[in-house]
């Protein structure tokens, strides 16, 4: 047999085990805790759309909070991200609220249910972990992150707005539980609508936990 025979399979087989350590590389995760700093309470706002946002009614975290995320998110992903516009946690999608709810409440009276609830403060938001999705379409894949929270105040809120009268909110039907508490981080893309609603599913969508560091 010749050496060039001989050393054939050699070769292929260093191919193979290169082909392998590169997608570990590529497609390894990051499950270390992501830390982020204590954020002031009354930092956190409720506000309105302008109209260019999937949900109509959300909170808002301070910005040191969401850029500091963005750039842990973008370290970890190893690609180019966008951030949504205005990052925030939606109350209530801009689609239910025209479909399900307008007919019974307008957004004065959103806002003055989720003050109500203390929404409009960090200490209703409990982070649970930085989670990615990802979807393939006809012009690709594109990959989501996000950070889901636990939030009882949240759940209450979306239960308060079930309309008395649902033959006068609209044509559609609001579902309490359409949507958790979620902020997100980045994307691959500017679509941000097309992720909503976000289905999170915690054993398949978690990365890594977030934890606040104590001073």
């Amino acid at each position: 047999m010749s050496l060039a025979r001989r050393a054939l399979p050699i070769l292929l087989l260093l191919v193979v085990i290169g082909g392998a350590l590169a997608w570990y590389v590529t497609h390894r995760v990051d499950s270390t805790p992501v830390q982020v700093a204590p954020t002031v309470p009354e930092r956190w706002t409720l506000v309105t759309s302008d109209g260019t946002d999937p949900w109509i009614v959300a909170v808002k975290p301070p910005d040191t909070l969401t850029a500091s995320l963005f750039a842990e998110v973008s370290r970890r992903a190893g690609a180019a991200l966008v951030a949504p516009a205005h990052p925030a946690i939606p109350l209530v999608l801009r689609s239910e609220f025209d479909e399900a709810l307008q007919g019974a409440f307008g957004v004065d009276s959103i806002h003055r249910m989720a003050a109500d609830a203390a929404l409009d403060g960090g200490k209703a938001f409990e982070p649970v972990c930085l989670a990615h999705q990802t979807v393939d379409g006809a012009e690709g894949r594109a990959d989501l992150y996000f950070v889901p929270f636990e939030s009882a105040g949240f759940n209450q809120l979306r239960v308060s707005l079930i309309p008395e009268h649902p033959e006068q909110a609209g044509i559609g039907e609001y579902d309490p539980a359409l949507i958790s508490p979620v902020l997100v981080i980045g994307a691959t893309e500017n679509g941000f609508d097309r992720w909503w609603p976000i289905r999170v599913n915690r054993d398949r969508d978690c990365q890594a936990p977030v934890t606040s560091a104590r001073p």
